[in-house]
């Protein structure tokens, strides 16, 4: 019969948890890239007003229509950023195992496992930048595009009513962002 080694059960079972949390974040951030419901809402909201056009509805039909596309896009949204508020809780648990098995390992200046701490860097140096050019095409799509197709029918004060609505729907959008990621200014 083996002796029971306690430091080597413990190693096995935080490692076993080291790979469980790691596919979560893995699982969090497929979903995101697998997710095409916001595109598809993008791209509905680029064609609402030549189709409704097309079908000759009235211009107010078109204000609800673009109404309704916006709260698609953003519940949507909101959705995908608690999708990232798991992803980024589950990465701060996986930086307390990567932790813990350098301390077990007596390898704490080793570069391996350190996933969770080197992603800070990259998100700040890389990934926050890039977010801040994809947020910026989505409210240009999502607010200019829809207001500018308002304006160019009558009664012109429909875009005045969509710009409003949607600069308070983007405002509560981006509280959320800002819980998420702190300050904005860290997306820049």
């Amino acid at each position: 019969m083996e002796p029971f080694d306690k430091d080597a059960q413990f190693l096995e079972y935080l490692y076993k948890e080291y790979i469980r949390l790691s596919d979560l974040c893995d699982s969090y951030v497929k979903s995101s890239f697998d997710d095409f419901k916001l595109l598809s809402a993008i791209g509905v909201i680029l064609v609402w007003k030549p189709f409704a056009e097309l079908i000759n509805v009235s211009s107010f039909i078109v204000l609800l229509g673009f109404f309704a596309i916006l709260f698609v896009i953003a519940i949507l949204g909101t959705r995908d950023l608690l999708k990232k508020s798991f992803q980024n809780y589950y990465l701060s648990q996986v930086r307390h195992c990567e932790e813990e098995l350098r301390r077990v390992l007596d390898q704490t200046n080793t570069p391996a496992f350190r996933v969770a701490a080197n992603w800070e860097n990259w998100k700040r140096q890389k990934h926050l930048p890039v977010t801040y050019r994809l947020y910026l095409i989505f409210i240009i799509a999502v607010t200019a595009v829809p207001s500018i197709a308002l304006i160019l029918q009558e009664p012109r004060w429909y875009a005045v009513i969509y710009a409003i609505v949607a600069s308070f729907l983007l405002t509560v959008y981006l509280s959320a962002v800002r819980i998420l990621y702190g300050r904005m200014k860290s997306l820049v």
